[in-house]
């Protein structure tokens, strides 16, 4: 699981995605190389706590994400 965080308005919120790794040391190695990547992220204007990374990939892997994960 990969953290993001974006900023609405001047106030900050975050979000997550899934990253498939084949392993705990290919997650390891993957969180360290996109650790303070830059992503773009798309938000619901009207409850910007709502998220998804419009970026397909992280490091060469697919990003699989629900915005809805966290709601609640």
């Amino acid at each position: 699981m990969l953290g993001y965080k974006y900023v609405v308005s001047g106030c900050s919120h975050f979000g997550f995605a899934a990253v498939v790794a084949e392993d705990m040391y290919s997650a390891e190695t993957l969180g360290s190389q996109v650790d303070g990547q830059t992503v773009t992220v798309k938000y619901d204007p009207k409850n910007p706590r709502i998220s998804v990374l419009a970026d397909r990939e992280i490091g060469g892997r697919p990003v699989k994400q629900d915005p809805t994960w966290l709601d609640g």
